[in-house]
């Protein structure tokens, strides 16, 4: 008779986590959730609309209307897909890892190419590549929850998760 792992491996990644995740842990992932939430919303709430007003004065809700909706667009098509590519990806970090931090510094790249942005073209641009990055790692994050938690504990880990959010 052979033991059932207590977490996830290659050979059976559809295998319920039943050891309780550490408050570490927890934390970790609250914080990686909380920077991508920082990393939308302060745009969406400050930067896009002033750099609007200043690239296009007479048709600034119109120059945001697009860009947010392109990035919308982006975000619709990108998060499924990177969600797909890190349940088959294989690393020595394990599969959600790499694109959690790829994912993170790409967006804090991208987020200081879309502050630079000189008209609209750059604008939208630069809001496309900040939701591919930040999807990338919000799909893989999103995934690691079911990965790593075992039922009982998923409520509470994804209150925490709520908390970063409310708190970006």
């Amino acid at each position: 008779m052979t033991a059932t792992p207590a977490r996830p491996t290659a050979a059976d990644p559809f295998a319920e986590p039943r050891l309780r995740v550490r408050p570490g842990w927890t934390t970790a992932l609250a914080l990686a959730n909380g920077g991508v939430w920082v990393g939308w919303y302060g745009p969406i709430q400050i930067l896009l609309a002033l750099q609007a007003e200043d690239l296009a004065p007479a048709g600034k809700e119109s120059a945001l209307a697009w860009v947010t909706g392109i990035g919308a667009a982006v975000a619709l098509v990108s998060n499924p897909v990177f969600g797909a590519l890190s349940d088959r990806t294989t690393s020595r970090f394990g599969r959600r890892t790499p694109w959690v931090c790829g994912g993170g510094l790409a967006g804090a790249g991208a987020l200081v190419l879309l502050s630079g942005a000189g008209s609209l073209t750059a604008m939208v641009l630069g809001w496309c590549l900040v939701q591919l990055a930040l999807n990338a790692s919000f799909a893989a994050l999103t995934a690691a929850v079911p990965d790593r938690v075992p039922r009982l504990q998923r409520g509470e880990v994804g209150g925490w998760l709520g908390v970063a959010q409310i708190l970006s």
